[in-house]
């Protein structure tokens, strides 16, 4: 197939490769090179893309708009490839969000597949830790999607009186909620835990349930309600999925 190379472009051939096989068949120098040439309307981007790793000592994958541009991206080509992981999550929010609007959030079957990465994709790029606002009417159907603010790289606080008042206005019925960890490491912390537990008995007073809190990181999607088994542990915390 390479020798197709002499009869179309080099961007048609990665195309054409990565249609056939998907994204996960090619190797990473030309999947980077495939995204360069997309986002420069360049039919061969492999000059650019060897002055980007030349210079750089490192991945395409991961460089800053600024270097992109300093290396010899267009301003076009380095804003896109820049805000790709925010376009990412616009993509797969939408594609998840039909299939949400299908679950049966009082049970545990609920929180599944589609479920979690919606949640995920919200987080993609995100290096700070970020508090994330899913609510429900009564019909399970979405109504709002929001982060609620920054924290440190290694600290939230849940801020559980702007989350009921967002509730109540609404209304909601209702809540997942969830946050990052960008060391990587989705196990729930002691002060996790207890302001999950806070937070669900706030909502509760203004007839709302708070279904999960989930840890993201870039590879997992963790539910603190199964990581600590809260159904057989704790009654209180069994009502957080039960309640009607």
């Amino acid at each position: 197939m390479q020798q197709s190379d002499d009869k179309k472009t080099r961007l048609a051939y990665l195309m054409e490769k990565c249609e056939s096989g998907g994204l996960d068949s090619l190797p990473e120098s030309e999947s980077a090179e495939l995204f360069l040439a997309l986002a420069s309307g360049s039919n061969d981007s492999r000059e650019l893309l060897n002055n980007l790793t030349e210079n750089n000592g490192s991945s395409f994958f991961g460089l800053s708009r600024a270097t992109l541009t300093k290396s010899g991206a267009n301003e076009a080509a380095a804003f896109l490839i820049d805000r790709f992981p925010d376009i990412s999550a616009r993509i797969l929010t939408a594609a998840n969000r039909s299939e949400i609007n299908k679950l049966d959030l009082t049970t545990a079957a609920g929180q599944n597949y589609y479920l979690e990465n919606l949640i995920k994709s919200q987080y993609a790029g995100i290096k700070r830790e970020r508090a994330f606002l899913l609510l429900f009417n009564s019909k399970a159907r979405i109504i709002c999607m929001k982060f609620m603010g920054s924290g440190t790289n290694d600290n939230l606080v849940v801020n559980i009186p702007k989350i009921c008042s967002i509730c109540s206005e609404l209304p909601a019925r209702y809540c997942v909620i969830a946050h990052n960890h960008p060391s990587g490491i989705a196990v729930p912390s002691r002060s996790d835990c207890i302001s999950t537990l806070q937070l669900y008995r706030a909502l509760k007073v203004i007839g709302v349930i708070l279904v999960d809190h989930y840890i993201v990181t870039s590879t997992e999607c963790r539910s603190i309600r199964e990581t600590f088994d809260y159904l057989a542990r704790n009654n209180e915390n069994y009502e957080m999925t039960r309640d009607k």
